[in-house]
C-alpha cells in the first residue's frame, strides 16, 4: 500500500480558502513530506535529525511558502511549523 499526496496549485489553494480569513495550516511529516520532496524535486535533505527529534524538511519549506502565500493574500495563518 502506498500513500501519495498531490500538491494543489497556488490558485486552487487561494480559491479554496477565498471565503476564510483565519486558517490553521497543519502538515503531515510523513506522507506529505515525501510527496513534496518528490513532486518539487527538492535537492535538500528530506529529514533533519535534531536534539528535539526529526524535522520534515520538505514539509517545513512548503508550509513556510504557503504561510507567505496566504498572508500576502490577506489571510491570518497559524502553522504547525
Amino acid at each position: 500500500m502506498a500513500v501519495y499526496c498531490v500538491p494543489k496549485s497556488d490558485e486552487h489553494i487561494l480559491s479554496d480558502v477565498a471565503a476564510s480569513m483565519n486558517i490553521l495550516a497543519v502538515a503531515c511529516p510523513s506522507c506529505a513530506n515525501i510527496s513534496y520532496y518528490l513532486s518539487r524535486k527538492d535537492n535538500g535533505p528530506i529529514m533533519k535529525f535534531t536534539l528535539k527529534g526529526i524535522e520534515a524538511q520538505s514539509c517545513k519549506k512548503e508550509m513556510h511558502r504557503l504561510v507567505d502565500l496566504l498572508t500576502n493574500n490577506g489571510k491570518n495563518v497559524e502553522s504547525s511549523y
